[in-house]
């Protein structure tokens, strides 16, 4: 019974994350066949075009993804507002949430700065989205702020803490959930050193959802951390890298024990 309950568990959370990526294609590829109707057949004119509507596309696909969950979660029975928990954290928890956010820039920012050193994460930082984008309108820039800063990270939290960590934590220990949830928020990222590090912010959020039950908390603190990617190459040397990684480590150390500490009963 109980490897049956596990077995369902593990299958329910895939299903979650394989609705994410396939919906993810499917707004991509319905691009790509309108660039050919129109008669955009060349590869740099299509790159381009996904490059430039890629942010307008992931709306789209996190919009039609939640309403595919809300659709599962009525048929078991589980409404998305009784499984996602959203309870009201006091202004300080708050806070220090945002402070965890921007001391865990700080160390991706140091972390930034010595993976230039390391091919393989150098290569991979070339390849990934990390290099900008060059937007052809203005609207296209509040399109993509919008979607890094909130609809981003709301609907990545209500995927992978509210929806995949939730199954996993009706099968497994709060520790293993946590950690299993941030393999596949670490893997959905697809680039190396976008992986790494979002597997480290993922059990950070994790930790924080479980103690405050709270997706608003996680939200806020997920897209305070995309915002602050505007200062990812803050280091300028050695010296400089490793007083940011410290100082980015102690302030995020500090913010996730006070939250774990004022919820420690959860």
């Amino acid at each position: 019974m109980k490897a049956k309950k596990r077995l369902r568990g593990i299958l329910s959370a895939l299903i979650y994350f394989i609705i994410y990526c396939l919906i993810q294609y499917v707004a991509q590829g319905v691009y790509v066949v309108y660039c050919k109707a129109n008669s955009i057949e060349s590869f740099s004119e299509l790159h381009n075009g996904l490059q430039e509507s890629t942010f307008a596309l992931s709306v789209i696909s996190s919009i039609v993804s939640l309403w595919i969950y809300a659709l599962i979660g009525k048929i078991r029975k589980e409404p998305l507002t009784k499984t996602i928990k959203n309870n009201k954290v006091a202004p300080a928890t708050m806070f220090m949430a945002v402070v965890c956010a921007v001391g865990a820039r700080l160390v991706v920012s140091a972390y930034f700065h010595f993976a230039n050193d390391i091919p393989v994460l150098k290569k991979s930082i070339e390849n990934s989205a990390l290099q900008g984008f060059e937007f052809t309108y203005a609207y296209q820039v509040l399109i993509a702020l919008f979607l890094i800063i909130i609809i981003g990270p709301l609907f990545e939290e209500i995927l992978f803490r509210g929806l995949i960590m939730n199954e996993f934590l009706k099968i497994m220990r709060p520790w293993a959930a946590i950690v299993l949830q941030a393999v596949f928020f670490g893997v959905v990222h697809f680039s190396l050193f976008q992986s790494s590090f979002a597997l480290v912010v993922g059990v950070i959020l994790g930790i924080i959802y479980f103690r405050t039950q709270s997706i608003k908390t996680v939200a806020v603190c997920h897209g305070v951390f995309n915002f602050t990617a505007f200062f990812s190459e803050i280091a300028k040397d050695m010296q400089s890298a490793i007083i940011i990684l410290i100082f980015g480590i102690v302030i995020t150390a500090i913010s996730l024990f006070y939250i774990i500490g004022t919820y420690k009963s959860k």
